[in-house]
């Protein structure tokens, strides 16, 4: 799935902004009815991660491992664990992306979720983010999801809802003075 928004917003730190509604879960319950948990289990020391990444990938700003958990909704609960982060670029773009963890990684699920849940295994995560103005830029969120026991002819509609639903919510976000 690819979608795409214009939205209006402060020049500085929009990338970590946007990661915030997404992995904050104050923030990511506003618009995402089907969320339950949200946690950044790891984070990782970014003077060490920009040791061993080349600059020509952009500069990291955000380096971790995160656990979502779904609530019942059309679907049984579900649960992910994903290393993200989030590479800022001379440009002013950023670029937010995330990949499941294998499940070979499950010893890293929060020790206080034990009862595993079925996965839902994002194949590939991506949200980018590119100046369009000194106020303005351009989002596009694009994502491979595998729900796991759930028609793929269904996931579509129902993923692209609630993406809908976080570029509203991002657009009044982006211009409410929390920020």
């Amino acid at each position: 799935l690819r979608l795409r928004s214009s939205l209006q917003g402060p020049s500085k730190r929009r990338g970590e902004y946007f990661a915030e509604l997404i992995t904050t879960e104050e923030l990511r319950h506003q618009w995402d009815a089907t969320n339950d948990i949200v946690d950044e289990i790891y984070s990782a020391d970014m003077n060490e991660v920009k040791k061993v990444q080349d600059v020509k990938y952009g500069e990291p700003a955000m380096f971790g491992i995160g656990y979502v958990k779904t609530k019942q909704s059309v679907v049984s609960p579900r649960e992910q664990m994903t290393l993200c982060g989030l590479q800022s670029f001379d440009s002013g773009a950023q670029i937010i992306w995330g990949i499941e963890l294998e499940e070979s990684q499950n010893h890293l699920f929060p020790e206080d979720q034990t009862k595993r849940m079925p996965r839902s295994t994002s194949h590939l995560f991506a949200c980018t983010i590119i100046p369009t103005g000194d106020d303005a830029f351009d989002v596009e969120y694009v994502l491979q999801l595998e729900i796991g026991g759930f028609p793929g002819w269904l996931t579509g509609p129902v993923v692209c809802e609630t993406v809908k639903k976080m570029f509203r919510f991002a657009e009044d976000y982006f211009q409410s003075d929390e920020l």
